[in-house]
């Protein structure tokens, strides 16, 4: 039985296949969680989900968080029913962060098909917290959910990582913050062969979203997952 947890998957479904072959990953023993920003930049984002809807279905514990990148999904399907102007800006929000092909690729869908997605995108939670091998870990995609926190502002908030590591020790210290959103190769964490590297930025912060948006533009891009078992890192090259 083991505890893996993966980020900003971005449309990047051969990496993500590579991956769940990669770890093993056993539907009667295993959960993933998976921390959010399943689309956009790479060239299937609905095929992402799909294949983790068809895996869940499939009777994978497979957990989901919401990241920025489906926020902005949403509003533009929401947003359906607002004046050209308002309905266009949200459309430039998400096209500005590489969207577009995400969009066309929901139309395309039959009605049944992009209904299923549009319901399990509402369904996806804000934050986990959970225990592993007596250590509990708060799971988040940029921050952790707060009572009144702004959802769009936790969804994108970067912080300097040496602060938010403290205030979690300081705050929850017998607890470990995991987040995606950032790429580490911004805390200039990466390997020997300047691949990014998991950021272990102290015992109570973890970065793991290692730029798997940009695979095929930047050599330092792939894909890591973190087991909480025994803080084994795995990737795809």
């Amino acid at each position: 039985m083991a505890t893996y947890v993966m980020s900003d998957i971005h449309g990047q479904l051969n990496s993500f296949h590579s991956m769940i072959d990669k770890i093993g990953l056993d539907k009667e023993k295993d959960t993933l969680y998976l921390l959010g920003d399943y689309v956009d930049w790479g060239q299937d984002g609905v095929g992402v989900i799909q294949q983790i809807m068809k895996m869940q279905k499939d009777g994978f514990s497979i957990k989901c968080l919401m990241g920025n990148h489906e926020k902005m999904m949403l509003d533009v399907i929401d947003n359906l029913v607002l004046s050209g102007e308002e309905y266009q800006e949200c459309v430039d929000i998400w096209y500005r962060n590489m969207g577009e092909d995400t969009h066309r690729l929901m139309m395309c869908l039959d009605n049944k098909e992009r209904d299923n997605i549009i319901a399990w995108l509402r369904a996806l939670n804000i934050t986990y917290h959970i225990t592993v091998r007596g250590r509990d870990y708060i799971l988040c995609h940029a921050s952790p959910w707060l009572e009144d926190m702004d959802v769009d502002y936790m969804l994108n908030a970067r912080y300097d990582p040496v602060a938010f590591s403290n205030a979690v020790r300081d705050t929850c210290p017998n607890t470990t913050m995991i987040c995606g959103h950032t790429i580490v190769y911004d805390f200039k964490s990466v390997d020997d062969t300047m691949k990014c590297k998991i950021y272990r930025c102290s015992p109570y912060l973890i970065y793991i979203d290692c730029g798997a948006k940009v695979l095929g533009l930047k050599r330092y891009a792939r894909l890591g997952c973190l087991r909480l078992d025994d803080l084994a890192e795995f990737y795809t090259e």
